[in-house]
């Protein structure tokens, strides 16, 4: 006798009706890793801009020597003279937009900037200017000069506004 035909097996493939947590996990990982560096990306680009930046930029360095002799003349304000400003780019690139301003122990002092005239300072550049104090009547102490404090501001290459330190005379 013959055995009946054999009959193939059906195994029937059951499928999940929704993916595994696992494979949901994984598949948004790969993406969010991208995002991760991208953005790491970004900020290690404007780290290295800024880093040029800073590296390239003016460095003004000033110097403030006093005035060491006063003139009077008949009916006027008396006027220190002969203080003497010197400024020195120490960056690599220039400044411009550059500024003087003084502040003084006293008040009612006049003076007219003398960085006035000074539209680019170059790097490796340096002058020394220059300035006048045109004094208050009557005035305030008969023995010695005011204290005399200067900031000089300037724009840098990216046009940053910068500033000097502030430089002060001792009181006199």
């Amino acid at each position: 006798m013959k055995e009946a035909a054999e009959q193939p097996v059906v195994v029937e493939e059951k499928t999940a009706p929704v993916p595994h947590w696992l494979t949901i996990v994984l598949g948004l990982l790969s993406p969010s890793l991208a995002l991760v560096s991208l953005w790491l990306s970004l900020q290690s680009l404007e780290t290295a801009k800024n880093a040029v930046e800073i590296g390239q930029r003016a460095y003004l360095s000033i110097g403030l020597r006093p005035p060491d002799s006063m003139q009077t003349l008949q009916g006027q304000r008396p006027v220190l003279v002969d203080g003497t400003i010197s400024i020195q780019n120490l960056g690599n690139t220039s400044a411009t937009a550059i500024s003087c301003g003084f502040t003084f122990s006293w008040s009612g002092i006049d003076y007219k900037d003398p960085c006035a005239e000074l539209k680019t300072f170059g790097p490796r550049q340096s002058k020394t200017m220059p300035y006048t104090l045109t004094l208050p009547l009557p005035l305030p102490r008969k023995d010695g000069y005011p204290r005399i404090c200067l900031m000089v501001r300037y724009r840098d290459a990216f046009g940053h506004a910068q500033e000097a330190d502030e430089l002060c005379t001792p009181d006199q």
